[in-house]
């Protein structure tokens, strides 16, 4: 029997995926769960409008991503350490990034947007990726200099 899955299934399939199984594994498991519904020419059409729809919303969050990624990567931050000799004191986290690209540039991202294996930077200058979105990753530049004594 073909069924389309409403949820994610383990050993069985994702959300949306059409998938043959026998009729008492249907009936006595996925729709007693609410987990599948029997394939037919209504459910095809709804699948259809439902795979469309997620499709838009998709291409629309995308969109909305490379627009913040040319606006982020336009961006050079500048910040400033007191350093003796050229060992900085301190460093720059990624709270302050955020802090800086809300404020400043009235631009929001979070914690989880920078690359795990993120560092907090001393001085020099850094291409900080963040990834906004599962296909777009930006580039910011941070240049980070000795504070004047």
């Amino acid at each position: 029997m073909k069924v389309i899955l409403i949820a994610d299934v383990k050993k069985l399939g994702k959300k949306n995926d059409v998938v043959t199984v026998s009729d008492g594994y249907y009936k006595n498991f996925l729709a007693k769960h609410k987990l599948a519904v029997a394939y037919t020419e209504q459910s095809q059409k709804v699948l259809q409008n439902d795979l469309a729809e997620i499709k838009a919303i998709f291409k629309q969050n995308e969109a909305e991503a490379i627009k913040l990624k040319n606006q982020i990567e336009a961006l050079e931050l500048h910040y400033t350490l007191k350093a003796h000799h050229g060992q900085a004191f301190g460093s720059i986290s990624t709270k302050q990034i955020i802090t800086t690209l809300k404020n400043e540039h009235k631009i929001e991202v979070n914690k989880f947007n920078f690359n795990e294996d993120f560092i907090p930077l001393k001085l020099g200058a850094y291409q900080v990726q963040l990834k906004l979105f599962e296909t777009v990753t930006a580039t910011l530049k941070v240049i980070v200099t000795e504070a004047d004594n």
